[in-house]
């Protein structure tokens, strides 16, 4: 296999470069995003929940949005739908120039005109609408560039998220457009990587694709080792320095990063015909002189990287990567002369680079391109966290900047789950009866937990045979159900929303708890008569749920894997990231 290497320069960023359009649809645009909300009939934040192609001569994308967030206009209900023209169908696809494409999970602001079918449709195509890059900033959608703008405007670009949504009410309100008020990014770059933490970077080959390992969500681990002789002037060698450097990046609880210190051995290099470089070690003392000798403590201390092969790529949340096929380290001699807490420091530095890292643009990162200035030795700064957590988050179907990554890995933490196989968590499918059994009782008592064995069988449906008889026998103990009636469980059967609140309480609290009696109702779906209310107004006044919009607690509706993580987060207090 071809392999190359690269060394630990830093990864620049990249603007963002909408390609010039093969054709164009014809707008006359608004003055500004000001005028645009004024002119719209809605302008709300929402999470695209999926879509479907309809046939109406041209095929027509819809896709359904959950509200986030109304800033002016007409109220839309928390679910609802947005049509734009184009899409593929089995056998005929058509594409509309500027017609925004939505992903699914990912937040956009919408300024939206009345549709057909009560239905909405974006006021101007892709025009002036705006796509959530982090938690922070909201950005052009790229289909913007193939409209054909008939005079000029104020052309969209990037802004801060809470500054811009402030300032629309004003503008709703009377007030004049104010690109200060805004919060206009004057001059910022957007990532190729358009869903990355803005101050993560990663090494990438001269196509500017990045680099990451694949194989650590399906269980596959990456090895380096410590080679001998060690370092001179450092107690143990380097040993202790590689050992912590390696645990610094594998300890990171929301990351699925599984980098290990495969031991010492003795290196195998030859000077005179290759260079210092020993595949899947960290190499002392530049034995081979491949680095310029130090002068007073001053100059290069050691270089870390990454074999892969740069003629394949695969694909992660959407976009290609090379894929890392192993590492490697050289130190410099003299480089001890930092001490060994900077030494441990300089060292789990080069060691990110080996999984794809490159100089973070935070100055207190330990992947900035200095080194940061506490004495931290073998450690991962805040920023570090995120980028791992970011580029190798916990299950392939849950990326950082899903809508309820946070939950996800607050439970997988505490060791509520593993997934649903093959590296995946499965987050919009449904929860089900069984698995909930396990997610309630790991929550509580942790994910060691492990109830008393099934030696007589409760329910006709749930077999001592079955893996959820220990879990489903011992709610049962513990009053949490009586089943599903009929002398069943149901455990393949989905939980709804309604069911899910008496679930969550009576785990919580224990046998005999019964929530206050319902005088006045949260929710006008749920009404005092119903005998859910008494346990849907107290999840509601814990702040375990809000609803699900408009007044309503939809208590028919069922609950998804990515739901049932927030609920089971808030319910039990587990620790976020």
């Amino acid at each position: 296999m071809l392999r190359t290497w690269l060394r630990f320069g830093a990864a620049g960023v990249l603007a963002l470069l909408l390609a010039a359009p093969a054709a164009a649809t014809s707008i006359r645009p608004p003055k500004d995003l000001g005028a645009l909300a004024r002119m719209c009939r809605a302008v709300v934040l929402a999470r695209a929940a999926g879509d479907r192609v309809e046939d109406r001569g041209l095929p027509f994308t819809v896709t359904s949005f959950e509200l986030l967030e109304r800033v002016g206009g007409a109220r839309t209900r928390f679910a609802f739908e947005v049509e734009v023209p184009g899409g593929a169908l089995a056998t005929t696809a058509a594409i509309v120039s500027g017609a925004p494409r939505f992903e699914r999970g990912r937040n956009y602001l919408l300024f939206l005109a009345r549709g057909p079918h009560g239905r909405w449709r974006p006021q101007m195509l892709a025009w002036g609408l705006l796509e959530e890059v982090d938690s922070s900033l909201l950005v052009a959608l790229p289909e913007s560039a193939h409209l054909e703008l008939l005079d000029g405007g104020e052309q969209p670009t990037v802004y801060r998220e809470r500054e811009l949504l402030a300032h629309l009410r004003e503008v709703l309100a009377g007030a004049p457009w104010d690109p200060v008020r805004a919060g206009v990014e004057h001059g910022s770059v957007v990532a190729k990587l358009h869903t990355k933490p803005a101050a993560c970077q990663f090494q990438t080959h001269s196509d500017g694709l990045p680099l990451r390992n694949f194989g650590y969500e399906t269980g596959a681990t990456m090895s380096i080792q410590h080679t001998t002789p060690g370092q001179s002037g450092i107690a143990d060698g380097g040993v202790a320095a590689v050992q912590q450097g390696v645990a610094a990046w594998t300890n990171h609880p929301d990351s699925v990063l599984n980098f290990l210190y495969g031991g010492s051995r003795a290196r195998n290099i030859s000077c005179s015909s290759s260079s210092d470089v020993d595949d899947g070690g960290v190499v002392f003392n530049d034995p081979c002189g491949d680095i310029a000798d130090l002068v007073g403590c001053t100059g290069t201390l050691a270089f870390g990287g990454s074999f892969y092969n740069p003629n394949a790529t695969q694909s992660y949340d959407g976009e290609p990567w090379h894929d890392v096929t192993s590492a490697f380290v050289v130190v410099n001699n003299g480089t001890e002369c930092v001490g060994e807490t900077k030494f441990k420091t300089m060292l789990t530095h080069e060691l990110g680079h080996t999984q794809g890292f490159g100089h973070h643009t935070d100055p207190n990162a330990t992947m900035a391109a200095f080194l940061p200035p506490d004495l931290r030795g073998a450690a991962l700064g805040t920023t570090d966290k995120a980028c791992a957590s970011y580029a190798y988050h916990t299950f392939l179907d849950v990326p950082y900047n899903y809508w309820s990554w946070k939950f996800i890995e607050a439970i997988e933490n505490r060791g509520v789950t593993t997934g649903c196989g093959g590296g995946n968590y499965c987050p919009t499918a449904p929860m089900t009866r069984g698995d909930m059994a396990i997610f309630l009782l790991k929550a509580k008592e942790g994910g060691a937990y492990v109830p008393p064995p099934c030696t007589t069988a409760i329910f006709a449906d749930v077999p001592c045979s079955s893996p959820y008889a220990p879990w489903v026998n011992e709610l049962v103990r513990r009053g949490v159900t009586a089943g599903c009636g009929g002398g069943n469980y149901c455990p393949g059967n989905a939980v709804n929303r309604a069911e899910m609140s008496v679930f969550l309480l009576a785990t919580l609290q224990g046998a005999g708890y019964q929530p206050p009696a319902c005088t006045v109702p949260r929710f006008l779906d749920v009404p005092c008569s119903t005998p859910f209310a008494p346990w849907i107004n107290e999840i509601a006044a814990r702040g375990i749920t809000a609803g699900c919009g408009g007044g309503n607690f939809c208590p028919t509706l069922v609950v998804g894997r990515d739901q049932m993580a927030v609920f089971i987060t808030q319910t039990f207090a587990l620790p976020t990231p």
